[in-house]
């Protein structure tokens, strides 16, 4: 049985999805026009696979509970 994502780590995913397409779409401009191709070769592969994006919002989603836990524990 699978464990559905918490509402954290979607809400990371969506923001991490909307930023590769913003910063695709500026390196897919600066491609065209300046010749510039390193942002899109970066952003290429999150785009072609989202569910590197989905498995990085865990990661942060995770660091984010380990830090809101020490800040928990650090005012005892």
């Amino acid at each position: 049985m699978e464990i559905p994502p918490g509402p954290r780590k979607l809400r990371y995913f969506l923001n991490l999805l909307i930023g590769a397409v913003f910063l695709y779409v500026i390196g897919n401009i600066l491609s065209e026009f300046y010749g510039f191709t390193f942002l899109e070769n970066v952003i290429a592969p999150f785009i072609e696979n989202p569910m590197a994006l989905f498995n990085l919002a865990g990661i942060l989603s995770l660091i984010v509970l380990a830090v809101i836990g020490w800040n928990y524990l650090s005012d005892f």
